[in-house]
């Protein structure tokens, strides 16, 4: 957060409580919806809002490893 008292005077208490809990950990934009119970589009739309105004900062995560691999072929069975 670049600006935290900015982005708690222009949200709501408890989501600013939650989003505050929420954001030193590394989450997607998928997972902080999910945690505060929000459409994942809704939600970045008024995220990409704070960030033009560089009250927040999105990061970029590295893609999860894949837990297996299957073959197509083997699948057409």
């Amino acid at each position: 957060m670049n600006k935290p008292e900015t982005l708690k005077q222009h949200t709501y208490t408890p989501i600013y409580q939650k989003f505050q809990a929420l954001i030193g950990k590394k989450l997607t934009l998928r997972d902080l919806a999910f945690y505060l119970k929000q459409d994942l589009l809704s939600l970045t739309k008024i995220l990409m809002n704070y960030v033009s105004q560089e009250i927040i900062q999105l990061t970029d995560l590295p893609d999860l490893p894949a837990l297996y691999v299957v073959k197509i072929d083997a699948l057409k069975s």
